[in-house]
């Protein structure tokens, strides 16, 4: 193959790459400057003798948060290491994966179900048979629900 075609082929790596990186970048960025502010705010309420409030992620980091989910869906079919770092950059913020497992029951706070497979025998009626695109949460809500196929009898 070409040189043409070599780049051609590897573009949709490399893109994903760079995203990784600048969205690693943002997120780092946001949430130390909320981090900062919050700590400004706390100072100001700690001086005047009120209880800090509890800080959780502003309208910029939730942005931020859900392109990286985004680039996250993407990179699905690309390369390893970029899900890895996107992964990174969700943990900085504060968001985590939501773990599924076959055979858990379904949770409609945590899980959408996008479809239904008919429950062999031995197969709990109503729980998760499989994920089909992963849910996030951060400590205190679902940003996005994880999206999982159900056993229905």
């Amino acid at each position: 193959m070409n040189r043409f075609g070599d780049l051609l082929a590897a573009w949709p790596w490399a893109l994903a790459s760079v995203a990784a990186a600048l969205f690693a970048a943002a997120a780092g960025y946001l949430v130390g400057r909320r981090r900062d502010a919050a700590d400004a705010a706390d100072a100001a309420e700690a001086a005047r003798g009120a209880p800090a409030a509890p800080a959780g992620p502003g309208a910029d980091v939730r942005q931020v948060v859900e392109g990286v989910i985004a680039a996250h869906d993407l990179a699905a079919a690309a390369d390893g290491a970029v899900r890895v770092q996107l992964e990174r950059a969700l943990h900085a913020a504060g968001v985590h994966r939501i773990a599924v497992a076959g055979g858990q029951p379904f949770d409609a706070s945590r899980h959408h179900a996008v479809g239904t497979e008919p429950a062999a025998a031995g197969r709990p009626d109503r729980c998760v048979a499989r994920e089909i695109r992963a849910g996030w949460q951060t400590r205190d809500r679902v940003v996005r629900p994880a999206e999982v196929i159900v056993w229905k009898q």
